[in-house]
């Protein structure tokens, strides 16, 4: 576990040319059925969203339309580059929607979630998680009475990077912002340098 800890990172480039084994996906999906809840009230629901005609139309909204963030404000509309999230793109993206408003239910989607990362992982895939969506437009577009707490992009990354961003561009070739890249594990980043020190995590009691 901790080797898998030591070498994963958020995948935001994808491999399309390989798809996701289904023996792999069985296995996933088991793993993410028996992850624990509070009270074993499992009140969520997980959308698979695959390579369906919907699922890509679905997954393009929320890469140009509802993830991207502008001045740090998700879904900011204005001149600028934008910073896009490339998770949401994956060949598979789990997203966890809950049924109903208690806290309880919120704390099993991140159970649950982890736990999906954790198996997808050790399965040989990557992942990305993105909790940057625009709740109220995604329960609308999907016409679905819950509310999305966490999205999980799953698959093969594509290749790695020397550069810690990558210039996204439109369909007309225009530069319209950024993604972070595929930064191997060894390479230092924004996120990575606050990573605290066990000494510093942990207060004994």
């Amino acid at each position: 576990m901790k080797t898998l800890l030591q070498n994963r990172f958020t995948t935001k480039w994808w491999d399309y040319t390989r798809p996701i084994e289904s023996s792999k996906l069985e296995e996933l999906y088991e793993c993410i059925r028996l992850a624990p809840s509070k009270n074993g009230d499992y009140c969520f629901e997980i959308y698979a969203i695959g390579d369906t005609v919907a699922a890509e139309e679905f997954k393009q909204w929320l890469y140009w339309e509802n993830t991207y963030c502008l001045d740090t404000v998700r879904g900011k509309k204005g001149p600028g580059l934008k910073r896009f999230n490339g998770q949401v793109i994956a060949p598979l993206v789990l997203m966890w929607v809950a049924t109903d408003d208690h806290t309880d239910t919120r704390h099993d989607c991140i159970v649950s979630s982890t736990v999906a990362m954790l198996s997808a992982e050790s399965l040989g895939l990557q992942t990305g998680f993105n909790g940057c969506i625009g709740e109220t437009e995604i329960a609308s577009r999907l016409n679905i009475a819950g509310k999305p707490i966490m999205t999980l992009g799953i698959g093969y990354a594509g290749e790695f990077d020397k550069e810690e961003q990558r210039k996204v561009f439109d369909d007309n070739g225009n530069h319209v912002g950024f993604d972070y890249a595929n930064v191997p594990p060894g390479m230092s980043t924004h996120t990575r340098k606050n990573r605290p020190t066990v000494e510093k995590l942990f207060k004994t009691i």
